[in-house]
């Protein structure tokens, strides 16, 4: 999972980046933080992002700006804009924002957005085709169990069935960039939610 934060206050980016990173230990989730306090230096950075936490308003770019550019990058970004500046939520319900965020911090109200936003990605759905029929199959994110490399190909378990795919598993791996998603060897791509100790 990656995560960019872009916020011009120091003290309030480091609180954040460790309030993020408290909740996604505790939920077992590996990410990958990057944090700016320079608004240019993020957009420069160009930084493809699965959830971006930004500061709506800076200089010399606004995280509306960012925000344009993040979705570009990758159009299932879920956005959180923090700010103290009220005018602004009409500009980031335009954006689809996930969340609007007031300052000072609330651990627990963030928690709970991202708890919500980790849900948001489990629904999704993928489309794929599977290898012996050539037909198309599209099923919830949330139902793949694991992904296996076969031979050439790679075989997708869902809780009810299999499918064979030509997919390779670098492709898979970009397809679901999902935080319950971990490669836990070359070959396999494993669902955490389905692995009990």
């Amino acid at each position: 999972m990656n995560v960019v934060i872009c916020d011009d206050d120091h003290v309030f980016a480091s609180e954040l980046k460790a309030c993020v990173e408290r909740i996604f230990s505790t939920l077992h989730i590996s990410s990958a933080l990057k944090v700016y306090t320079d608004s240019l230096a993020c957009k420069n950075a160009k930084e493809p992002a699965d959830i971006a936490f930004l500061d709506i308003q800076m200089a010399p770019v606004s995280g509306i700006e960012l925000a344009k550019q993040i979705k570009a990058l990758n159009g299932g970004v879920i956005i959180f804009f923090i700010t103290s500046y009220e005018q602004y939520l009409d500009d980031a319900m335009d954006l689809n924002a996930f969340r609007y965020i007031k300052k000072p911090l609330d651990a627990k109200r963030l928690e709970a957005g991202l708890k919500k936003a980790l849900a948001h990605f489990d629904a999704s759905v993928i489309t794929f085709t599977v290898k012996n029929t050539k037909s198309t199959k599209t099923i919830s994110v949330g139902d793949i169990v694991y992904i296996e490399i076969i031979g050439r190909d790679t075989k997708v378990v869902t809780r009810e069935d299999a499918f064979l795919t030509e997919l390779t598993i670098r492709e898979w791996r970009d397809r679901l960039s999902v935080p319950t998603f971990q490669t836990v060897h070359k070959s396999f791509i494993v669902n955490i939610k389905y692995v009990t100790d």
